[in-house]
């Protein structure tokens, strides 16, 4: 009941990972990090390209179109009539 524990026993001990495991444990963490950067990567470029198209539409839909033209004095006689009639607020 009182027995010492050797630090040989092989129940506790987990044998290293060959270095071939690790090898391929390695790649599968730089893949998914070079994965994570180049997801990160993209969405910077597409808010990017978005915004881009947005300043332009945004400065082309600014442009007003107005259509203008010269005064140029009546010849002859105009008469402007205009519908209503005239009376007094007090008699």
């Amino acid at each position: 009941m009182d027995e010492p524990l050797r630090s040989n026993d092989s129940a506790h001990h987990f044998a290293p990972a060959p270095p071939q495991a690790r090898r391929a444990a390695r790649a599968g963490v730089a893949i998914v990090v070079i994965a994570a950067v180049a997801g990160l990567a993209w969405m910077v470029y597409a808010r990017h390209r978005t915004a881009a198209q947005l300043s332009r539409a945004t400065e082309a839909q600014a442009v007003v179109a107005v259509a203008t033209t010269r005064p140029e004095p009546l010849t002859g006689e105009a008469e402007l009539v205009l519908p209503g009639n005239l009376q007094a607020d007090y008699e």
